[in-house]
């Protein structure tokens, strides 16, 4: 009896907790979607708000990996290549975490999708590609 009583108070706490708030994503991300997470530009107004001194000249360039849960959440940001030294990229990073992004859409529902961000930087301006 105390097995069933148990186990009905685990699965409606369980169901109780799913229906609450966010939807829980758990899946991996996907690299191909009917639609790409967008973060309505964002980036690029934040990098260009706080762009370091060391990136107001000349040209440069950066890629990065971030993977945007099926909430809008950026999250595990990762540097993938470009000609930035690692404070650049730290700070570049630090600015992206906090983004609220668009989902990505496939089969009409909000998925977690991996994108790349392209950032290229000319006598300080901004331009973001999100792919």
């Amino acid at each position: 009896m105390k097995l069933i009583l148990s186990t009905l108070v685990f699965i409606s706490s369980f169901a109780g907790f799913a229906q609450s708030g966010d939807t829980l994503c758990n899946q991996l991300p996907l690299t191909r979607v009917e639609k790409v997470a967008s973060d309505n530009g964002a980036i690029s107004k934040s990098i260009a708000k706080n762009l370091p001194s060391s990136l107001k000249k000349g040209k440069h360039s950066g890629v990065f990996k971030i993977v945007v849960d099926c909430n809008g959440v950026g999250a595990d940001v990762k540097f993938q290549r470009g000609d930035l030294t690692s404070l650049e990229q730290s700070q570049l990073i630090d600015w992206m975490i906090p983004t609220m992004w668009i989902a990505a859409v496939d089969k009409g529902k909000p998925v977690t999708s991996m994108v790349f961000v392209t950032v290229n930087i000319e006598d300080g301006k901004v331009d973001v590609i999100v792919q």
